[in-house]
């Protein structure tokens, strides 16, 4: 029997001080996550960078949330 596993997902962001912290405990435990975005993020100067480094250690996906 395979062993249990469950599924990660953060919503509502990428949050400029959050995201990290969040990226940071996954990269630590070698753990992946999914991301949803709001659409309203996606102009700030912090959400590409966020969003690349994410990818860059394995994020599963990152998916617009909801737009304005």
């Amino acid at each position: 029997m395979p062993p249990p596993r469950i599924t990660l997902t953060f919503d509502n962001g990428p949050h400029e001080r959050v995201t990290p912290l969040v990226l940071d405990v996954l990269k630590q435990h070698d753990v992946l996550g999914t991301f949803f975005m709001l659409g309203k993020y996606l102009d700030q100067p912090f959400a590409r960078p966020l969003m690349q480094r994410a990818v860059q250690e394995g994020a599963l996906a990152w998916q617009p949330h909801v737009f304005p």
